[in-house]
């Protein structure tokens, strides 16, 4: 009877054990590529390894931001995991996200650049960007070459003006009988390459609205200044290359115009703003078919100013595991753990280290990769020219975005002012 009592005790012990240990189990969400996705797995299954904690990961692909709010309103939160930017700030101020002011002030933990830190108004930290990413220029050699025009310039202290940009931009401008836009019998309406394409999304205009000394918000983050003179003379000027230079693809016109690297593959396009992160598409298609690309800094208004995102990784509050999941917060966020990412071309290091220390940069700009002038135009230009995306501390940019960029379409299709677009809202 001893013995069996024992043995019972004994599977009993087991069974307890191993409940606890499936308890035990974080959940990591997160979306991305394939490459994304198999290198972050890697991360985690390393982190088991040297740890001990199972993570399960939950890859959520698409409509990441609307699935994470189902879980949370089923109370199916995961422990940890990204976060969309413009949600951070007014998802930590509505209780939903834990702060990380622990990890930051740890003596293990590297130093961040500031502008990649979603930092509330009472100094909590609440998410700390997976990845830096620089708003640039990349534009399209060969289309450059053809035209006998000097590449754009890769330091922020030669940053075009304005003006110049939209010359280059119409020299490179071309419809289908070779005509440029400022030439006689140019056709607006058969455009065979255009010299530029912008992204109108918050964080590729808010760079441009920053350098002509406007903005979205004030500088104290308190008022909207969308209506500012500043701003709106960026607004119209960016109008003016659709509907007045012809050298932007209208609305209408964009369809035609596939991604940036069939577009420079294609030469139907000389430049495009866009984050760092096209780089990894642009290596690849560089490698696979030739496709010749390189880097610029921003073209600016009154001064030289480049922006940047980049998701945060957060503690979800409803964690019942902090002390692992703020462990696993610090190895991911770990540069070494994610390195394929960074030499891939599709994130940067927000370590402020890996910016100035030469033996750490040698080790993430990949020849092949990251062209020679990614040095001055991305890591120099990051350091010396980057402001603070609204997003790392506006509780309501999702909203506000919401309700002004659907009121600028009048202005891209040349029915409207950015006074009277922005005036209607």
């Amino acid at each position: 009877m001893k013995r069996a009592l024992a043995i019972l005790l004994t599977l009993l012990l087991i069974t307890a054990s191993t409940a606890f240990a499936g308890n035990e189990k974080l959940t990591f969400s997160y979306w991305g590529s394939g490459l994304e996705k198999e290198s972050i797995e890697a991360a985690l299954h390393d982190f088991t390894e040297e740890t001990g904690v199972e993570v399960e990961p939950l890859h959520i692909p698409e409509n990441y931001q609307t699935k994470l709010t189902t879980m949370a309103a089923a109370g199916t939160m995961p422990d940890a995991g990204y976060m969309d930017e413009s949600n951070t700030i007014g998802w930590a101020i509505n209780g939903m996200i834990d702060n990380l002011n622990d990890i930051y002030a740890s003596d293990t933990f590297s130093a961040r650049m500031e502008s990649n830190i979603f930092r509330l108004d009472n100094g909590d930290i609440v998410g700390i960007s997976l990845a830096n990413e620089t708003i640039v220029m990349f534009y399209n050699k060969a289309v450059f070459d053809a035209a006998g025009i000097a590449y754009p310039p890769a330091t922020a202290d030669a940053a075009w003006t304005w003006d110049q940009f939209i010359d280059v931009c119409q020299q490179l401008t071309v419809d289908a009988n070779g005509n440029h836009p400022n030439e006689a019998g140019f056709d607006a309406a058969n455009i065979v390459t255009y010299g530029a394409r912008i992204g109108k999304a918050s964080h590729l205009l808010e760079p441009l609205f920053r350098s002509n000394e406007g903005g979205i918000y004030s500088e104290d983050y308190k008022s909207i200044i969308l209506d500012s003179p500043e701003t709106l003379e960026v607004i119209d000027a960016l109008g003016d290359m659709i509907n007045v230079q012809h050298v932007h693809p209208s609305p209408d016109q964009a369809a035609t115009v596939p991604s940036m690297s069939a577009a420079f593959l294609s030469n139907r396009l000389a430049m495009q703003i866009d984050g760092q992160w096209s780089l990894q598409d642009l290596a690849y298609s560089a490698k696979e078919d030739g496709t010749q690309f390189g880097i610029a800094v921003l073209p600016k208004f009154k001064k030289a100013v480049t922006g940047n995102t980049g998701g945060p990784i957060v503690l979800f509050k409803d964690s019942e595991h902090r002390e692992d999941a703020v462990q696993l917060i610090q190895f991911i966020l770990n540069p070494e753990k994610v390195l394929g990412l960074i030499n891939s071309g599709l994130w940067q290091p927000t370590e402020q280290q890996w910016y100035t220390d030469e033996s750490l940069i040698g080790r993430w700009m990949v020849e092949g990769v990251h062209p020679p002038e990614y040095r001055t135009a991305v890591i120099e230009y990051t350091l010396s020219s980057m402001i603070n995306n609204s997003f790392f501390h506006v509780p309501t940019v999702a909203k506000v975005n919401d309700i002004y960029t659907p009121a600028l379409d009048p202005v891209w299709a040349g029915t409207a002012t950015a006074e009277e677009a922005i005036g209607s809202v």
